[in-house]
């Protein structure tokens, strides 16, 4: 009864780590209660996928970060499940760090419930296809959650672009976007209290 993506990568293999491979993303709603893939797709978009994640990238069940593309690889804004549209998107694989598979989710939608933005989430069942061949249940990859990239968007994090003329008060006053995680290929940061 949950919504269902299919991934089909054209059999390019495993999905990367620090490259982005090219992907097709089917999305699949139930209809009346009951998901079915031999339904036409809602959505059918063209994208690219890698795995996400430094401390989980190695477990069976991997995280992806989701970019949606059109027919010249530039960013395409789709709204899958009813969500805002961006072209950014995580799909968030619950392991055993959160073996209930909804502490993320709650804490996002409680956050949003008092008007406080946190990504916006969906549930929903991927299938990984990585051989070329048709889709099966050997394809089934688990329950995940589409979730929302953390980005600056008018529907997202809703903060204006700094420019670099941008040196003084008032221009640099505002909101920020900041991380405690390691630092990403071409990511500065800083350390605070032993911290990254």
């Amino acid at each position: 009864n949950l919504p269902a993506i299919v991934i089909y990568n054209f059999n390019g293999g495993a999905v990367p780590v620090d490259v982005r491979q090219f992907a097709n993303f089917a999305f699949f709603e139930p209809e009346n209660g009951l998901t079915w893939l031999t339904n036409a797709p809602t959505l059918s978009v063209r994208g690219s996928i890698h795995v996400r994640g430094s401390s989980t990238q190695n477990l069976p069940k991997q995280s992806f970060s989701v970019e949606f593309w059109n027919e010249f690889n530039d960013d395409e804004d789709h709204s899958p499940l009813g969500l805002p549209a961006q072209s950014d998107w995580v799909l968030y694989a619950p392991n055993n760090f959160e073996p209930v598979l909804l502490h993320n989710p709650l804490a996002y939608q409680l956050s949003n419930e008092i008007g406080r933005y946190a990504s916006r989430t969906r549930f929903v069942e991927v299938y990984l296809n990585t051989d070329g061949t048709s889709v099966s249940p050997a394809n089934y990859n688990g329950i995940y959650v589409l979730e929302e990239k953390i980005k600056r968007d008018q529907n997202r994090v809703d903060v204006a672009k700094l420019d670099p003329e941008d040196i003084a008060v008032p221009d640099i006053t505002g909101g920020y976007i900041m991380k405690v995680d390691r630092l990403d290929p071409g990511d500065n940061g800083f350390y605070a209290a032993g911290q990254g």
